[in-house]
């Protein structure tokens, strides 16, 4: 299993907001490695709800700064915010109760939408909100 390298080709720019993706990566790249040492679910289960309680603080962050500044994208990205939420929720729920493991296609899954979210939705406010957060 792959890990996130944290790269400045990943910062937007803004140090609040890197810091907590460098977070992100981290709590990503921990539940990898849990995963892949063959933890227990009493291990891995923690890791999940720091995964998601950090994610929701982020979000938070993120969609207040839209609304105090007017980002003109916030809708659509909040969307996305809103859609991995709720496949993060979904999948730890089926975690909890023992109908999911965690396995490559999860972990795929938070790489590959973490990175391309900061990449290509993250990017885009920074012009906007750059000097004010």
């Amino acid at each position: 299993m792959g890990r996130i390298e944290w790269t400045e080709g990943l910062g937007v720019g803004i140090p609040t907001i890197d810091a907590q993706h460098k977070v992100l990566v981290d709590l990503i790249n921990r539940l990898g490695e849990a995963a892949e040492a063959g933890k227990t679910k009493a291990e891995i289960g923690p890791i999940l709800l720091e995964l998601d309680d950090y994610t929701r603080r982020h979000f938070a962050l993120e969609e207040e700064a839209f609304e105090r500044f007017g980002y003109p994208d916030a809708k659509s990205h909040i969307a996305e915010h809103a859609a991995f939420v709720a496949k993060v929720d979904s999948f730890q729920l089926a975690y909890a109760v023992g109908k999911a493991q965690i396995g490559e296609d999860i972990l795929v899954f938070l790489r590959t939408w973490l990175t391309r979210h900061i990449t290509f939705t993250d990017k885009k406010y920074r012009p906007f909100l750059a000097g004010k957060i």
